[in-house]
């Protein structure tokens, strides 16, 4: 499980940064596009920026919603496999705000991080995993 875990990490943390730069590059297609002129007045720059927040939200919208999608996904995949071997699963929603899991992921996908920096072999400490439980 600890492998498959980093590869969803890994896919993850690409939707994510995916999603960033989409909304970094909406900003600087705003800026772009609407500072042309070396001053503004205060229309015109509230102008800009309500044009903004409204192509910022839509974007972060769309991105969130394709990795809700994608995580999705992978859930009734990992539903489906297990009924097929005669298993059933349920899950705990209620864990998907614990504070301490969530911690416990955040390390995994550090250490992941600064693996992949140091161009080191898979991680090998499965302790964060051991204690959400797989592993």
């Amino acid at each position: 499980h600890h492998h498959q875990l980093l590869q969803i990490l890994k896919f993850t943390r690409t939707q994510r940064e995916t999603a960033v730069r989409e909304v970094e590059r909406e900003i600087q297609d705003t800026g772009d596009n609407s500072l042309t002129a070396d001053d503004f007045s205060h229309d015109e720059v509230k102008t800009i920026f309500d044009g903004l927040c409204k192509v910022v939200k839509s974007t972060l919208q769309t991105e969130l919603q394709h990795i809700s999608h994608c995580n999705a996904v992978l859930v009734k995949q990992l539903f489906v496999q297990a009924e097929n071997h005669g298993v059933s699963i349920t899950a705990d929603t209620s864990t998907l705000e614990n504070k301490t899991v969530l911690d416990q992921v955040a390390e995994l996908e550090k250490d992941l991080s600064a693996a992949a920096l140091k161009k080191a072999p898979p991680l090998t400490n499965k302790a964060p995993l051991a204690a959400m439980g797989g592993g």
